[in-house]
């Protein structure tokens, strides 16, 4: 293959416009790459900041991240809980797990994990596969979690229902979810309501895919888990109560898995 004609994805300023850029890209990736050896990633991100838009330095910034953490090697996990990509919500009791600040800083696309096989009775993962591309990351990513469970375990999953949210859009125009949000988090929302289902279907380019009930079972059970079950937030907190509540079921999908 010609080099010159290898392409990545580029996110330009002018827009946020995805474009096609040869080889220059490749080169800028494969840089920071090599820095964190040498620990100038910031510094060369920082630097790009009038070259390329917010979302790509953002991209680098989660490469470089990831890059720090690819090549750990077997851990025993100091408990059978598994909170798997905790982000700030760190659970006293549990195994808190993310890609940095975390009691265990892992790459979860980096496989096998490196954790024992049956190490865990419990996992519990909030907002993390709608981040995952459905054929090259969520079948490894639910493959490894049927490897680190142990046989009577369970897994409980959460993220946003597509049903829900289209439904929300069909019904409200988005109100009902941006008056949710707005109890969470959201000071204003600046657009028109409908346009915010273009936020939860994409999040700036952080969600990859979104799943309704019907959608995650199928992928569920074709990773090869036996059951996958549909509840509510009220659910996954009366069985692990040291769990902070979102209040987020008007646009939450909650399931448990079990082998």
């Amino acid at each position: 293959m010609n080099p010159t004609r290898i392409t990545m994805r580029w996110y330009s300023k002018d827009g946020g416009l995805v474009r096609r850029v040869p080889l220059i890209e490749k080169a800028l990736y494969s840089m920071v790459r090599l820095s964190m050896r040498a620990g100038l990633v910031h510094r060369i991100i920082r630097g790009l900041s009038g070259v390329v838009s917010p979302r790509t330095a953002a991209l680098l910034q989660l490469e470089a991240a990831r890059a720090q953490v690819r090549n750990r090697r077997e851990i025993t996990p100091t408990t059978g809980k598994l909170h798997l990509g905790c982000g700030t919500r760190i659970v006293e009791g549990w195994f808190n797990v993310d890609l940095f600040e975390s009691d265990c800083d892992v790459d979860i696309l980096k496989h096998p994990w490196p954790w024992p096989t049956h190490s865990f009775d419990h996992v519990v993962s909030q907002h993390v596969i709608e981040h995952l591309d459905l054929d090259s990351e969520i079948f490894p990513f639910l493959s490894e979690l049927r490897r680190v469970v142990r046989p009577a375990g369970e897994v409980w999953l959460t993220t946003p229902d597509m049903e829900k949210i289209c439904r929300a859009y069909l019904e409200s125009r988005c109100g009902t979810l941006i008056e949710g949000a707005q109890r969470r988090w959201m000071k204003d929302w600046p657009y028109p309501p409908s346009h915010y289902i273009n936020h939860l279907f994409h999040q700036n380019g952080e969600h990859k895919n979104l799943f309704d009930f019907e959608l995650l079972s199928w992928t569920a059970k074709k990773a090869g888990f036996a059951s996958c079950e549909r509840f509510i937030e009220k659910d996954l907190l009366s069985r692990f109560p040291e769990f902070p509540p979102r209040w987020d079921d008007e646009q939450t999908l909650v399931v448990r898995l079990r082998n």
